[in-house]
């Protein structure tokens, strides 16, 4: 299919004026928005091979993930009741010891479901195994089935658990073979970041080789950074700077950097990251579940700081995200008008976009735009009235509510059922390979509870 016409839609552009249009209509072609208006100015003009009619519908640009691991969903859960540092130790080292690419490839399938279904046609793996070959190969597999747009954050790691690290020698061999092969892949849906994990798993030589690289292949730098206070207390005694002045040293700061989580900043931090236009995600659920803090995002927006979304916790759920973001900022700042969920909407389409350099591409509806496009189904009891729809959408929507998502133009959903993906066989390869995976990793105890 080449043509597309959505029709008899609310239509949320997300464009400089922040257009709705009522009764409003959408034509496609090639994978691109052709033409954008009221229906009764669209349907006429153009002979499209589908229709879809979306009486009582939002229609919006798809949500863009800008943070997650995907193939962590096979243990999600496990040793939750502790802190970062004893659970990577307990858990998340041994199991990606034990990983196998068939492990990946499931765990990758089943994340990729979970945030589509919410509202995601944008999704970024912050993907850093190459203790074993063949791993990485899967996510690329995984985005390629689904039809997403897979952002595969190629991630470095040289310290801490042993048997996962991988030498900074074999990284620089490696990451532009794996540039070569995958960015621009599946008719450009594909896209390579080069991602060192953080500073306390990998050392500053590797924060060094990544910004070399990515200069030299013109593509983006990502890092997790200032998420706990351990991290920047050990990072202080160190290096003497905070964990943002410690980049901005190496030049890892800019209009190309994306910046995971930014829970602790001070006033220098906020200058570098304003000065440099560099990018910050925030990912609320998982900063809930692991008690490390909130993103300032408030602060951060105010000062012109680029600020998107990221949903890795364990429900990966975009649209929890975005009402996850405006209650806890409620909460926190005693201000009900501290973050206003317009705001927030933007984060997670044209702010994520940006923050991937595609803002003429994706991240609000426009003519000559990519058709990354979800449909919300209006006709629940708490879109009833309706008065203001980029307030209701992130203060009430679940990701239940998104019924069709499309993305170049292609229906990857549509009435809340997968065109590529057997929905039935993702989930019981999943729960099976996750029961052997925490076993093959010595972590039975886990399993208690585990329905087969």
């Amino acid at each position: 299919m080449s043509s597309l016409l959505i029709k008899n839609g609310l239509v949320v552009t997300m464009d400089e004026e922040r257009r709705i249009i009522e009764d409003g209509a959408i034509m496609i072609d090639n994978g691109r928005i052709i033409d954008l208006g009221k229906t009764s100015e669209i349907k006429d003009k153009h002979k499209p091979e589908k229709v879809i009619d979306t009486h009582r519908k939002a229609i919006l640009p798809g949500l863009i993930n800008l943070h997650a691991h995907l193939w962590f969903k096979l243990y999600r859960g496990a040793g939750g009741e502790w802190p970062l540092g004893e659970r990577l130790r307990r858990v998340t080292w041994p199991v990606t010891e034990s990983l196998r690419p068939d492990d990946v490839y499931a765990g990758a399938l089943m994340s990729i479901l979970e945030l589509v279904k919410s509202g995601a046609t944008t999704i970024t793996d912050h993907f850093y195994n190459f203790h074993k070959p063949g791993l990485a190969d899967q996510v690329i597999r995984a985005f390629k089935m689904s039809g997403v747009r897979g952002i595969f954050a190629r991630g470095i790691m040289d310290m801490g658990y042993e048997a996962i690290v991988e030498s900074r020698d074999h990284a620089i061999k490696e990451i532009p073979k794996q540039i070569e092969m995958w960015n621009g892949a599946a008719d450009g849906r594909i896209q390579v970041v080069i991602g060192p994990v953080s500073p306390f798993s990998c050392s500053k030589e590797s924060y060094e080789i990544a910004r070399e690289l990515a200069d030299k292949h013109n593509v983006l730098v990502c890092t997790h950074i200032s998420q706990t206070r351990e991290e920047v207390e050990e990072i202080r005694r160190k290096y003497g700077k905070t964990p943002i002045e410690f980049l901005h040293d190496m030049n890892f700061t800019g209009a190309d950097a994306i910046l995971m989580h930014c829970v602790i900043l001070t006033e220098n931090d906020f200058r570098i990251l304003r000065e440099t236009e560099s990018n910050v995600v925030h990912c609320p659920s998982i900063n809930m579940e692991m008690g490390t803090g909130l993103t300032p995002v408030p602060m951060l927006l105010d000062k012109g700081i680029n600020v998107g979304i990221g949903a890795e916790g364990i429900r990966q759920d975009m649209m929890a995200e975005l009402r996850f973001e405006a209650l806890w900022q409620r909460a926190h700042n005693m201000n009900p008008n501290v973050l206003p969920p317009k705001k927030i909407l933007e984060m997670a389409t044209i702010n994520g976009a940006k923050a991937l350099g595609l803002e003429n591409e994706i991240g609000s509806l426009e003519v000559g735009k990519k058709a990354d496009i979800i449909l919300v189904d209006l006709d629940k009891p708490y879109f009833v009235p309706l008065f203001d729809i980029m307030t209701r959408i992130p203060l009430v929507a679940t990701g239940d509510d998104v019924d069709t998502v499309i993305v170049d133009g292609k229906i990857i959903m549509e009435n809340r059922s997968f065109k590529e993906l057997d929905e039935v066989e993702v989930l019981e390869r999943s729960r099976q390979v996750s029961a052997d995976l925490l076993a093959r990793a010595g972590l039975k105890d886990s399993l208690k509870g585990f329905i087969s």
